[in-house]
């Protein structure tokens, strides 16, 4: 992944109540020279239409906390203080019609890649989906790969959009 080439579309949960080296943000990055993600006003109305709560609420039963940023508790720098884009609909439509595609129906297929080889995305994934569908009218695919196979195309650039999680552990 070349540096400044990602942003972070929506940071999704953390495993508060696990041993620490699980207690790791995840989320879905974007390519910011890929098309619609080259539109800072996609990206944002993709970031504003996320409730995180909701998510960690309904789809993980409370077992799990929303994320606060992009670096696990344990790591230097880590902030309790929540610094993602907070849940907001209307603000994300009025992003999603600023955006030099004005709609949803006007912009390129969007496919988020993540590791796997199963029948269905990861549940947070498939959380975000719905959340971008209902709010922005946004249609996203899923896109599984196995891990050869999916850092050969991170390292090439061919992602569009991912699913990441970040990776500590403690020696």
């Amino acid at each position: 992944m070349a540096p400044g080439t990602y942003a972070t579309l929506a940071l999704g949960i953390r495993a508060s109540r696990m041993k620490a080296a699980e207690s790791n943000p995840c989320g879905k990055v974007s390519h910011v020279n890929s098309p619609p993600f080259d539109d800072v006003n996609v990206r944002r109305a993709m970031a504003l239409s996320i409730d995180r709560k909701r998510i960690a609420e309904v789809t993980f039963n409370n077992m799990l906390a929303s994320a606060t940023g992009v670096l696990p508790p344990q790591l230097p720098g880590f902030t309790a203080e929540d610094k993602t884009y907070q849940f907001n609909p209307e603000e994300a439509r009025r992003a999603l019609a600023a955006s030099k595609y004005g709609s949803a129906d006007r912009l390129p297929p969007i496919v988020i890649t993540e590791l796997g080889a199963g029948s269905e995305g990861r549940v947070d994934t498939q959380a975000f989906l719905e959340q971008w569908r209902t709010i922005l009218g946004v249609r996203v695919e899923i896109k599984q790969a196995d891990q050869a196979t999916f850092f050969a195309d991170q390292d090439a650039g061919r992602h569009r959009a991912v699913h990441v999680g970040a990776a500590a552990v403690r020696l």
